[in-house]
């Protein structure tokens, strides 16, 4: 059950991601960031970092977080799930973005286009196969102490 749940989560966070980079890549298109080759390694902890921190802000202004816009209400999660889940998710990318741009400075090119390729996506999957179990475990703790303590 957790498996699918998690699938469930990534394809929103996928489709989330995409819609933001398409939206990143065309406003920055013209910009010194997008145009110069010296930044090529730069593009993705940027993007990263954008996305994270607005998965962050999200969390303060969406009642249930961004995620849930994507079809959550189908997996019928409350909403301090969604909130913790998109709080969580934003660190992550947070986190992705500074391991990028560590493995962009200190590893080859060859490196770092292996990490580039497969690493955010390993991480991601591993988030969001993990994440709920933590969560709704958390939830349930808070759920089950005793009162007045």
């Amino acid at each position: 059950m957790q498996i699918k749940l998690g699938l469930s989560l990534l394809w929103r966070v996928i489709a989330l991601q995409l819609a933001f980079t398409i939206i990143f890549f065309v406003l920055l298109k013209n910009t010194e960031l997008m145009s110069n080759p010296e930044f090529m390694q730069l593009k993705p902890s940027v993007l990263t970092a954008g996305y994270g921190l607005f998965l962050l802000m999200t969390t303060f202004i969406l009642k249930n977080g961004l995620v849930y816009v994507v079809l959550g209400h189908r997996l019928n999660k409350n909403r301090i799930f969604w909130k913790k889940f998109t709080l969580a998710l934003s660190v992550l990318y947070l986190l992705i973005s500074i391991l990028n741009f560590a493995v962009a400075n200190a590893a080859s090119v060859e490196f770092w286009l292996q990490y580039k390729t497969f690493g955010p996506l390993v991480l991601l999957l591993f988030f969001c196969v993990t994440a709920p179990r933590y969560i709704e475990r958390f939830n349930s703790s808070l759920h089950t102490a005793p009162s007045g303590q």
